[in-house]
């Protein structure tokens, strides 16, 4: 098609120009002539007959025409786009997929969608902020439901982080001053 544009742009201008269409109704009879000679100088035959194009069964037009995106699976199943964050849930023949490159399709309705190697991802929006599981600082003794006392001494307990060193420790004693041997 680009070739023709280009050859219209050029020819066609000075055929006009060769009839002296100065009206859009004499430059319509021009094109109307002009048309025929050019197909018939410069048209080629198709070298098999029918439609050049594929049949759309089995096609899934949504899939096709869209934004398509690579991205990798986090640690906790979850992948990153646009701001928002998606939970991949899992699926039978995988039941994680944490650091996979999945590929996500933006559709022209604005949904999104979670493919890995052609197959589609079930996915959830994933809650904004999730609760991350830490150890405390706190002893763990006993059941969480009755907590029992320790036997240990307080000044021996590891978790103490607050203790204050004694008056006799060893960082409470003045520094030992001595004198340099280089000079």
């Amino acid at each position: 098609m680009e070739r023709l544009f280009g050859t219209l742009q050029d020819r066609l201008v000075a055929e006009l120009r060769l009839a002296g269409a100065a009206t859009m109704e004499m430059a319509n009879r021009t094109l109307q002539d002009f048309l025929p000679r050019f197909n018939a100088r410069f048209g080629v035959t198709a070298s098999q007959s029918g439609m050049a194009y594929r049949h759309l069964s089995g096609m899934d037009l949504a899939s096709i025409l869209c934004f398509k995106y690579q991205r990798a699976v986090a640690a906790d199943n979850t992948v990153r786009f646009a701001g928002r964050a998606l939970q991949l849930l899992p699926g039978l023949e995988r039941p994680s997929y944490a650091h996979a490159r999945v590929e996500i399709q933006e559709r022209l309705d604005g949904s999104l969608v979670v493919c890995y190697r052609g197959e589609t991802i079930a996915s959830a929006q994933a809650p904004d902020h999730p609760i991350k599981l830490r150890a405390r600082r706190t002893p763990r003794v006993g059941s969480l439901a009755t907590p029992q006392k320790s036997n240990v001494p307080a000044s021996t307990n590891a978790c103490d982080h607050n203790r204050m060193p004694g008056p006799d420790h060893p960082w409470r004693k003045t520094p030992l001053v001595t004198k340099s041997l280089n000079r």
